[in-house]
């Protein structure tokens, strides 16, 4: 029996809680609306036919979706000479999002027979946002399954657990006997879905197994092997902490009144630091955030066009508030600030609580932060440790490489210690 609502657990799993964020974070409510989404993308992907090239059969396949995704497996792909990327791919046998979405428009009643015969709330709410994620689900199994079968992949690498086309994907290639490989992209917490999709899972560091450990993952390889898109960066570690340049990263979730506060007062009393806004690319407010930049006279970055690390080597002090860009800056050595103007502590990820970040709540404690870390010279890249296993090791760097040698299958069992939980699952960290 398909379970629509765990392959849909992004917006499913109260435990998660996507639902209870401001609207601006989710798309357009309403089932209608959802209705006129999947039609778009029966216009958007089925029309397309101007694809080249072919998948080769019994490949190894790298699904990804977003841009994150992507950099955190391109380094690995380049490796190994038997590897594809799919999902945005313009091959002629490429991912089928085009057939997925003719086919989904079948199952419309379908879904239409589960909303009504619902009775879990949660659940009953859900079907505003992800409505066209649960016909998609339906298609996704027939469609994909005898997809697998046609293109016989040796592993799947998928660099996401919670959207409705990864584990789509998962299921049938577990279902098929396929070995899927997850791969982390991002900082997670202990509400993400556990791993017992995935025959194994490669991991940045400590925090992640933690979490995973302690939210169901059973049975399953875990490994340690750091951040692979961070390793073209690490010879740009920077070496000092002196503050010329500040990048403010904003997230959907932060309100403009305390960084416009923040902003006003970085020009009037630090007009000599150079001041970068970075909002975050599902930010629907981007314009917003790019008229406030001009108004102060600071710069804009675009998530889009420049990627985190090479934002990086324009920036000396990184403000956020709940996002992935702490973790990365610090892998940089560069100090961050975690800015809570609400007194929230939400610390989504754990950073304030395991001294990755200092933590402020408030304006004039933040410009001291400023104004102390400036005055101070140091490393504070390894707070990351925690976080990035590989910190402070002989594949500091080289996480890719690591990571290529598991999946090509090397024996690996030297380069690692092993340990097996009460759970079943198989740990390796490196030595």
């Amino acid at each position: 029996m398909l379970d629509i609502y765990d392959i849909n657990y992004e917006y499913c799993s109260e435990k998660l809680g996507i639902l209870n964020l401001p609207s601006s974070n989710l798309p357009r409510k309403g089932i209608v609306y959802r209705l006129l989404s999947q039609i778009k993308g029966v216009l958007k992907y089925g029309l397309s036919f101007n694809k080249k090239g072919l998948l080769q059969k019994k490949s190894i396949l790298f699904f990804h979706i977003s841009q994150n995704e992507l950099n955190s497996v391109k380094a690995i792909v380049s490796k190994l000479p038997n590897a594809s990327l799919f999902g945005n791919d313009n091959y002629k046998n490429g991912y089928p999002i085009g057939k997925i979405y003719w086919f989904s428009l079948f199952f419309i009643p379908c879904v239409f027979y589960q909303y009504f015969r619902c009775k879990n709330l949660y659940y009953k709410r859900a079907f505003s946002y992800a409505f066209d994620g649960f016909c998609i689900a339906y298609a996704s199994k027939y469609i994909l399954r005898s997809y697998l079968k046609k293109l016989q992949p040796s592993q799947i690498i998928i660099a996401n657990q919670l959207s409705c086309y990864h584990r789509s994907l998962a299921y049938a290639a577990k279902e098929l006997g396929i070995k899927t490989v997850y791969i982390q992209h991002a900082s997670i917490t202990e509400q993400f879905s556990n791993l017992n999709l995935f025959s194994s899972a490669l991991l940045e560091g400590k925090d992640s197994l933690n979490k995973y450990q302690r939210n169901g993952t059973c049975n399953t390889q875990l490994y340690l092997i750091g951040m692979p898109k961070f390793d073209q960066y690490f010879s740009k570690v920077k070496k000092n902490v002196e503050i010329h340049s500040i990048g403010i990263c904003t997230n959907g979730l932060d309100d403009f009144e305390p960084y416009e506060k923040l902003l006003k007062l970085l020009s009037s009393k630090m007009p000599y630091i150079k001041v970068f806004i970075r909002p975050h690319p599902a930010d629907r407010r981007k314009d917003d955030w790019y008229e406030l930049s001009k108004k102060y006279n600071s710069h804009f970055s675009d998530v889009l066009k420049r990627e985190a690390f090479e934002f990086f080597e324009e920036v000396d002090l990184v403000i956020a508030g709940d996002s992935n860009i702490h973790l990365e800056a610090t892998l940089l050595n560069i100090p961050s600030i975690y800015f809570d103007p609400f007194h929230n502590k939400v610390d989504w990820y754990g950073f304030a609580k395991n001294n990755l970040v200092y933590y402020s709540n408030n304006v004039s404690e933040l410009y001291e932060y400023i104004s102390e870390i400036s005055a101070l010279s140091g490393n504070v890249r390894q707070r990351a440790k925690f976080y990035v296993e590989t910190v402070d090791t002989i594949f500091d760097g080289k996480s890719s490489e690591l990571a290529t040698k598991i999946i090509r299958g090397d024996d690996v069992h030297d380069l690692f210690s092993i340990t097996i939980d009460s759970e079943g699952n198989t740990i390796y960290r490196i030595n």
